[in-house]
């Protein structure tokens, strides 16, 4: 863990972080202020999936996790869904702007890197059922807690099982146009930038990327600058927990660290 790290990282995106009146590209300013700092209560379509999370979070049951992505044990442990939960699965306040986002962008399609218990993905398809979402978990008995998390609200969700250096590959020769990729599954340098460099090739002007945990630790960080200083990357906005990258060609290039 880098807690240390993390708490001087926040220390720093606190002070540097601005509010929507430093905000000089109308998108973003539209985007901000009407998305990202909304102040919609959490709609009542959405308590059924807070149930899950609580149900999760009492959780006496193990499962053999397979840690790939963190950083942490290489081989299959034990671990009880309730820790699952409380150290992987996204607070409520980073899934809603989830769900607000898919309200607002309307992707054509979702796809998610690092499904762990599914509550982001289960918040990203209720926000608009109609729109095809994929999600990729490597970890087969997380992924079938997940599954079963999806059965409860019968949500067709397309759960794809397996390594994503496998399973990646074949999953974006499905994706079509305005696609919205959630990147949740992997918090290393390198594995990031390059299943950053896999996705790039499928992108559009109304494509958006979502990195979770770009403080994560030091090498988190700096796959997050690489990113947003990315030729391609035309807008990113960088609040912290989250890293949002757009490619419409029509907004001035640019990247904010907004208050969040």
């Amino acid at each position: 863990m880098h807690t240390v790290f993390r708490i001087r990282e926040f220390l720093r995106y606190k002070f540097r972080a601005q509010s929507e009146y430093k905000i000089h590209s109308p998108f973003v300013y539209e985007f901000y202020t009407q998305v990202i700092r909304s102040n919609q209560r959490l709609p009542k379509t959405l308590s059924d999936i807070e149930k899950i999370r609580k149900a999760c979070f009492k959780s006496a049951k193990s499962i053999i996790v397979n840690d790939r992505g963190t950083g942490g044990a290489s081989k299959p442990f034990e671990r009880r869904i309730s820790d699952i939960m409380r150290q992987y699965a996204n607070p409520p306040k980073d899934v809603f702007l989830l769900y607000r986002m898919i309200k607002y962008l309307k992707p054509g399609q979702i796809l998610e890197l690092g499904t762990s218990l599914g509550i982001s993905a289960m918040y990203m398809s209720v926000a608009d059922k109609s729109i095809p979402l994929t999600t990729i978990e490597a970890c087969p008995q997380t992924a079938a807690a997940a599954r079963s998390n999806f059965e409860k609200l019968s949500l067709n969700i397309d759960l794809v099982v397996g390594d994503f250096d496998e399973q990646l590959s074949p999953v974006l020769k499905n994706i079509k146009k305005n696609c919205l990729f959630f990147f949740d599954g992997n918090h290393t340098r390198e594995a990031t930038l390059r299943y950053f460099d896999q996705c790039l090739q499928y992108i559009d002007d109304k494509s958006v990327f979502i990195f979770d945990d770009i403080y994560w630790s030091p090498e988190m960080k700096d796959a997050w600058n690489e990113i947003a200083a990315h030729p391609k990357v035309i807008t990113s906005i960088d609040l912290f927990r989250l890293g949002i990258v757009f490619f419409n060609k029509k907004i001035a290039k640019q990247h904010f660290i907004l208050k969040y």
